[in-house]
């Protein structure tokens, strides 16, 4: 991704990778506690930008996500994969924010 934004004329120093994002929960806090933004934009799918601009405005972050395109091999078996990992995680940033 970081090097496909850089193509596309975003400057490096403006692109941060979060290499310890296991969770959205956790990547939406360090963006703010260690990394100091209080504005950004998140750059994924759309299911995964609606949790994540959700969970910032939680925390007073002005986030907006930037959709991008579904993976080709998002089709099928994985798709359904997909849609049901995504009700769980749903249902999980509400336990986070308890």
């Amino acid at each position: 991704m970081r090097r496909h934004l850089i193509k596309r004329g975003i400057p490096s120093n403006k692109i941060i990778l979060d290499k310890q994002g296991l969770r959205t929960y956790d990547s939406i806090i360090r963006a703010k506690d260690v990394y100091g933004y209080s504005e950004f934009t998140v750059i994924s799918q759309k299911f995964h930008n609606e949790r994540a601009v959700f969970l910032a405005g939680h925390y007073d972050i002005d986030a907006i996500g930037f959709n991008a395109k579904d993976a080709p091999n998002q089709k099928g078996k994985s798709a359904k994969r997909m849609r049901i990992r995504e009700l769980f995680a749903k249902v999980k940033v509400f336990t986070d924010l308890l």
